[in-house]
């Protein structure tokens, strides 16, 4: 069994979000559904930050992951992390503040620490 803990990437900003999996440090990401849609806008940026903390709680309460990475730009970044459950926070291994919801796995992959 691998000492590294299975790990959920969530890079998101304000209309949209993917979410990655990451199984060993040398592994390459594998994407997720994307709990969030491009479709939503602005204007149901309340509703889209409850939805993406709503989904990265059951995650926990289903032990889908044991570390948490969010990438997402600053001003976003403090609005989700406000919404998200204490046990969720007590979760986040890195914040990354950079919009890459556009980037490639391998881009994503490249921005992420050295974990063991």
């Amino acid at each position: 069994m691998s000492s590294f803990p299975l790990t959920w990437i969530l890079v998101a900003d304000c209309g949209s979000s993917r979410l990655f999996a990451w199984e060993a440090a040398d592994a390459e990401l594998a994407e997720l559904i994307s709990p969030g849609s491009s479709a939503i806008t602005t204007s149901d940026n309340e509703t889209f930050t409850n939805d993406l903390a709503s989904y990265l709680k059951a995650g926990l309460d289903s032990d889908s992951y044991q570390r948490l990475i969010l990438i997402s730009p600053p001003e976003f970044l403090g609005i989700l992390r406000r919404k998200l459950d204490h046990d969720v926070c007590h979760l986040i291994a890195e914040v990354i503040g950079l919009d890459m919801t556009t980037s490639t796995a391998e881009a994503i992959r490249k921005r992420l620490p050295a974990f063991h």
